[in-house]
């Protein structure tokens, strides 16, 4: 009866013992960990990625727009989408435009994820602009992309 008392205290130390350390692990110790391991998750990925950019350049370099040859500005892996996302730059003449798409859903008919368009500030178009009265359309032009990498940081 003895031993059976003796093997009851044990057991209960080593439970309350087991029960104690684990309420020494504290939440940020686990956040850390977690975010130790998102962030050499999303490294990987981003490593995966890219592997698409040179194919992304010769499908690109093939696309003639009416606006111009687009070029890849940048690649990344989006968590939020968990997928691929590149952004597409095109430029005729000072305009510009800027979109960003999604490798899994890009295609002839793929909707940019994000879209803008601008123009350079060069004195020629200034001109054009003046000419046709409307300096006020051409700076809001002058500003089109300006908030486009905060609408992409969104995605990163």
């Amino acid at each position: 009866m003895k031993n059976i008392h003796i093997i009851l205290v044990v057991l209960f130390v080593l439970v309350f013992g087991w029960m104690y350390k684990q309420q020494d692990k504290t939440p940020s110790t686990n956040a850390e960990t977690s975010s130790k391991v998102t962030i050499n998750d999303s490294f990987e990925k981003n490593q995966e990625c890219q592997k698409y950019k040179s194919g992304i350049i010769r499908t690109l370099e093939t696309k003639i727009l009416s606006f111009g040859t687009p070029t890849l500005e940048q690649i990344f892996y989006s968590p939020q989408k968990d997928a691929c996302l590149y952004v597409r730059y095109t430029a005729k003449n000072g305009y510009f435009m800027k979109d960003l798409y999604d490798i899994q859903k890009d295609g002839p008919s793929a909707v940019p994820l994000e879209s803008c368009d601008g123009i350079h500030p060069l004195s020629e178009i200034h001109a054009v602009f003046e000419k046709e009265g409307d300096l006020m359309f051409y700076q809001e032009k002058l500003r089109g992309c300006d908030d486009f990498e905060e609408k992409i940081a969104e995605y990163k």
